[in-house]
């Protein structure tokens, strides 16, 4: 059985420190002095900025729910350089939640078969293609990164659209977010690798393949097919050029 990712955590949380048991004292905008002069004004200026950008740090590394944030706590947390890094967290955050949702679900129903369906878990991950594809076109940090995140993600979002008890499930052959993530995942390849960006293709590539011939033995099916035909051409091509 391929080895699910919800349960790991990705390279981006990784090296994001563990919250501290200790306290953050964050600057307070309330507490700031008047200015009296100009130069006091652009002192004043500069410190809401830094209480701002502690703002985002600090909700970012506490693994705050972006996607169901205020509006301007969401402004807030995808301005600066960690907006993309925020956006994601809360994107993979989310995935997880649901996936696993149905899986408690499957628990409560003593794992009977039916209960919960392969469909149902790729039902779920329906709405989070969107909020990929946005962050993809979106204008939080650079393209490249953009799209490396995004390739990322719609990897985790395949593995999160699994069931870890395949074996209760029922399936019903093309799911819901097959087609649609499969579709996005080939073009951000592409578009990666246009950039010139260069990964490690022939893994990516086994890994799909691995999923299609398992997941094939449930009837899910196909699996990825278009990110597996580009996937291989990129392989393809290098042992050409090798």
């Amino acid at each position: 059985m391929p080895q699910h990712k919800r349960n790991l955590p990705s390279e981006a949380e990784r090296a994001v420190p563990a919250p501290s048991a200790k306290k953050t004292k964050l600057p307070l905008a309330a507490e700031m002095p008047t200015p009296t002069t100009l130069e006091e004004a652009i002192k004043i200026i500069d410190m809401f900025k830094a209480e701002q950008a502690a703002l985002v740090k600090h909700i970012s590394r506490t693994d705050a729910d972006f996607l169901n944030a205020p509006s301007y706590i969401k402004a807030l947390m995808l301005q600066g350089e960690e907006g993309l890094s925020v956006l994601a967290a809360g994107i993979r955050k989310n995935m997880r939640s649901a996936s696993r949702e149905l899986d408690e679900e499957m628990e409560s129903a003593g794992y009977k078969r039916g209960a919960v369906t392969w469909d149902d878990f790729s039902q779920a991950m329906v709405p989070f293609i969107k909020e990929i594809k946005n962050l993809i076109d979106g204008n939080k940090g650079d393209q490249l990164t953009r799209l490396r995140t995004g390739y990322e993600l719609l990897f985790e979002l395949k593995s999160f659209s699994q069931p870890d008890e395949p074996d209760t499930c029922v399936s019903y052959g093309d799911r819901p977010s097959d087609e649609e993530a499969d579709d996005l995942l080939s073009d951000v390849a592409r578009r990666r690798k246009e950039a010139g960006d260069a990964w490690d293709w022939k893994k990516d590539l086994e890994d799909l393949e691995r999923e299609a011939k398992y997941n094939g033995g449930y009837g899910v099916e196909p699996w990825y097919p278009m990110s597996i035909e580009t996937l291989s051409l990129f392989v393809a091509g290098a042992c050409e050029a090798a």
